[in-house]
């Protein structure tokens, strides 16, 4: 059996690298703004790094349904294809100036799919 992603991406090292970094960079890029007025940071790494333990392969489990539940809320505040778009591309910069392996990157960036999709799925 070969390691999940998330071991070989470099575990708990990496995402915590990643989830610091991409904040730094995502949260000031103005178009994002609105949606983490008076949102704790904090609670928001924590739920990136509980997203990367789901996708790369942890332990960690949402359902499709829930997860686009947990997203609805920001659809009404406005949230379009292209600020998720603005999130995959500045994860996918993270994780290239982290040194990760590109095909990790590419599994990565292919993980999170039914997920982005899931957002915007309006059946429901």
């Amino acid at each position: 059996m070969s390691p999940s992603l998330f071991k070989r991406i470099g575990g708990d090292a990496a995402v915590e690298a990643a989830v610091n970094r991409f904040y730094e960079k995502f949260l000031a890029q103005e178009q994002v703004n609105v949606f983490f007025k008076d949102i704790d940071v904090d609670r928001q790494k924590e739920k990136l790094r509980y997203f990367f333990g789901l996708v790369l392969g942890g332990s960690q489990f949402i359902s499709i349904t829930k997860f686009k539940e947990i997203h609805r809320p920001l659809i009404k505040k406005g949230l379009t294809k292209s600020h998720v778009d603005l999130w995959m591309s500045m994860m996918q910069e993270t994780l290239v100036e982290l040194d990760i392996p590109e095909v990790l990157i590419s599994e990565f960036i292919e993980a999170c799919e039914p997920y982005e999709a899931a957002i915007f799925d309006t059946a429901s």
